[in-house]
């Protein structure tokens, strides 16, 4: 039996025997959750954006989501944890997309006025179609999940939920 090092608190750093259970539902929920994404959240080849890669796709959710503020590119990189060029890089593929556009004015003041930053430096927003375009896709993987969900019944519903809400937590722990 292999050892390897406890990440529990009461034993951790201790080399604990590793768990074939463990591993099994390991392998198990390494195999799944790439199904269960590919099946939930691929685009259709007719959509709009079924090629747009991970990377943007979660920058157009971003600038969705955080509408109508205007993140400037250095924003954008630290909420991704990116350098300011691979910032840059999105933005340029995202723009000649169609999908998002720089702007001069970068946020609004108290009083509800554009204000002019720093006259370099430049904010991005997602175009209308950009906008329209994410949405749909957005609408489309919450139909997805539902239809999935309704197959089960509502004390199945909630074990899944709570269990994926348990597992994300978990991971974030793991990641510290």
């Amino acid at each position: 039996m292999d050892l390897i090092y406890s990440k529990n608190s009461a034993d951790a750093g201790t080399l604990v025997p590793e768990s074939p259970i463990l591993t099994a539902q390991s392998e198990r929920m390494e195999a799944v959750l790439p199904v269960i994404a590919r099946h939930l959240f691929t685009a259709a080849p007719d959509q709009d954006l079924p090629d747009l890669p991970l990377a943007q796709l979660r920058l157009c959710l971003f600038l969705l989501d955080i509408r109508p503020e205007q993140p400037t590119l250095s924003r954008i990189a630290e909420e991704f944890g990116i350098s300011a060029s691979a910032a840059t890089q999105l933005a340029d593929r995202l723009e000649r997309a169609g999908l998002a556009e720089r702007i001069r004015l970068c946020g609004v003041a108290a009083e509800g006025e554009a204000r002019d930053a720093d006259r370099r430096a430049r904010c991005l927003r997602l175009t209308e179609r950009g906008s329209r375009l994410v949405f749909e896709r957005q609408e489309k993987r919450l139909r997805s999940v539902r239809q999935a969900l309704e197959r089960l019944s509502p004390a199945e519903r909630e074990r899944v939920v709570a269990g994926i809400e348990l597992l994300l937590t978990a991971s974030h722990q793991a990641a510290i």
